[in-house]
């Protein structure tokens, strides 16, 4: 009995460390969201999509209503995709993205977690 208590620890152990190494964010990650014509669509492709148009209170939305929606630790890997897409961006909307801007977000992001 107490072998399969330790390994029963180690094995979430193992989970833990796996989930604090793994900071890809994928499409699955995400999920899917239902647009208003009915079409179902990657939540990811969305924002990429709204990032590239310049949309960006529209994708923070997106992000943002994961929030209670992931673990924590699942929400800060999505929170810094996010900013790092943003800063990316930043350079083709540097007048309409600013760096006040893009630490708004963040803190909005990192509000109540």
């Amino acid at each position: 009995m107490e072998n399969d208590y330790i390994m029963r620890q180690i094995k979430l152990a193992g989970e833990g460390i796996g989930m604090v190494l793994k900071k890809k964010v994928s499409s699955e990650t995400l999920g899917e969201i239902q647009k208003e014509n009915g079409e179902f669509v990657s939540r990811m492709d969305l924002i990429l999509e709204y990032l590239a148009k310049g949309k960006f209170d529209e994708s923070f939305v997106l992000v943002n209503s994961l929030k209670y929606k992931m673990s924590v630790l699942d929400f800060q890997n999505v929170s810094c995709w996010f900013i790092k897409q943003l800063k990316h961006v930043q350079d083709y909307h540097s007048e309409k993205l600013t760096n006040e801007r893009i630490d708004h977000y963040q803190v909005l992001l990192n509000d109540l977690l």
